[in-house]
């Protein structure tokens, strides 16, 4: 349960909208209503794998032949808070089919308008869940009026994939040179339906056109290809080249509801192995270069969204998804999407690189005492493509991943005596800071701010970032195996 995200981070000004008397707790406030949701799934898997081993071509050959099976059903309800009254005998509650800001009003919503000149602690009750809907503009919401728990959308989806795979594992020359030859095959069926609830009401039973059934199916082959090669009994070198694709949730969706497509991607790696001091420390030092296609960390900004899902291309079929008139009553001369109310934000057409290198290690200095360590510094993170409906994807940006990432555990097992089986130890990570997202500013030629670009002639740009993140952890664990022993005469 939390604020809808849309309205929490967007300030509004009762002076400049013109709508309100001067206010006594200042007239900066942002406005913005309680949802939850429920979700509910069940897994199913398993794994199969045979091995044959021979001596071929003066090699140990292991060649492995597996299936792995996965079916995964995920049912979600959210719900927003409305104000009791509000839905109607079908369970809609939005108006429908134009749903621009101003259509959506206070008897729609549990709209709450808060203030930002008070302080923002416990003591504060608007900032508490309740079922009385509160506002501290003067004027503004059903302050003092009741408010329940509505149903908003759902979605169902279920995902079958199965997978196909062999890997061919050979050493060659007494053991110094491995090398790895593997294939995938991977099919993946998903049904998925997503119901707008807010605005088409309650699912009928039949197929009504409101569902957004889609059934998909997709299918790749991934080659993996590698190989290490020791050039003493210390040190080795090794590459590895590889493919995949990601089974999609099944969830999320375009904002025309459409069916998000998988991730894939395609990564190499190289560096050095190495085994030192008699097996106590071993480890590998990395460069790798992983490339993304429909990157499931890849952030769609509004503008983004509003470039690849223009009001001329698709407005008329989906007229819910856009906002058509300013606060003011004006139209927009370019409509852009309404956030809130959107299938989901999940864009196509991106492509992602990542590039970095990278250190890991385990010493084990004595008995039991093991110290575990890996470093990653990001040489690029960057956007290689973008939807070709967006202009400049040079102004566009990736977020939220950090130049540097550490961690350092230390654990130690009492392997005899009383305290056997325990195991304690603690970690400490490190991630450094990162800019996590941008927000343009639009201003038009007499200096005021206005909500889209089309209607700016200056932009300024402002970065949201978090400090370094240090996180440190203790852990105890204990286990105990039992053994039964059969004795027959």
């Amino acid at each position: 349960m939390g604020r809808e995200s849309y309205g929490s981070i967007r300030v509004k000004d009762t002076v400049t909208e013109d709508n309100y008397e001067p206010q006594p707790n200042g007239s900066q406030y942002i406005r913005t209503f309680w949802t939850k949701n429920d979700i509910s799934t069940d897994r199913i898997g398993s794994r199969s794998a045979l091995i044959f081993k021979n001596d071929w071509f003066n090699a140990k050959n292991r060649i492995i032949v597996g299936w792995d099976f996965n079916t995964q059903t995920k049912n979600e309800r959210f719900e927003d808070q409305v104000p009791v009254g509000a839905v109607g005998v079908d369970g809609a509650f939005l108006p429908e089919p134009q749903a621009w800001d101003n259509n959506i009003t206070d008897a729609n919503r549990a709209y709450e308008y808060i203030a930002l000149s008070q302080p923002f602690n416990a003591g504060r009750s608007i900032l508490q869940f309740n079922e009385i809907i509160e506002s501290d503009i003067v004027g503004a919401g059903n302050a003092g009026t009741p408010a329940e728990w509505a149903l908003s959308k759902t979605t169902f989806s279920k995902v079958n994939s199965n997978s196909l795979w062999f890997a061919d594992q050979s050493e060659f020359f007494n053991g110094r040179l491995h090398t790895l030859m593997g294939l995938r095959y991977d099919y993946i069926q998903i049904e998925s339906s997503l119901r707008k609830v807010s605005y088409f009401g309650y699912d009928p039973g039949f197929d009504d056109g409101r569902n957004n059934k889609t059934s998909v199916t997709y299918d790749k082959l991934n080659p993996t290809i590698g190989g290490l090669f020791w050039v003493n009994d210390k040190i080795g070198i090794f590459a590895n080249y590889a493919q995949s694709i990601e089974t999609p949730s099944g969830t999320q969706r375009t904002p025309l509801a459409e069916m998000a497509p998988p991730e894939l991607g395609a990564g190499i790696e190289f560096g050095v192995r190495f085994d030192l001091f008699n097996g106590k420390l071993d480890g590998q030092l990395a460069y790798y270069s992983i490339t993304k296609e429909n990157d499931n960390a890849f952030a769609y900004s509004d503008g983004m969204l509003n470039l690849i899902y223009p009001y001329e291309i698709y407005g008329s079929e989906f007229p819910e998804n856009y906002d058509l008139t300013k606060e003011n009553g004006d139209p927009y001369p370019n409509p852009p999407l309404l956030f809130p109310s959107l299938a989901g934000r999940r864009g196509v057409g991106d492509k992602t690189r990542s590039e970095g290198i990278e250190l890991d290690f385990t010493y084990n200095p004595l008995p039991g005492l093991s110290i575990i360590g890996s470093y990653n510094f990001t040489i690029a993170n960057e956007i290689l493509e973008l939807h070709p409906l967006i202009p400049n994807p040079e102004d566009f940006e990736l977020f939220g991943r950090p130049e540097h990432r550490a961690a350092l555990t230390a654990r130690y097992k009492f392997r005899d005596g009383a305290l056997k089986g325990l195991t304690i130890g603690a970690s400490q990570r490190y991630r450094s800071a990162t800019m996590q997202t941008r927000f343009d500013l639009y201003y038009d030629a007499n200096n005021n701010p206005v909500g889209q670009p089309g209607d700016a002639v200056r932009t300024e740009r402002h970065y949201l970032s978090f400090g370094d993140e240090h996180t440190t952890s203790a852990f105890v664990t204990w286990e105990k195996k039992t053994r039964q022993e059969a004795q027959f005469s």
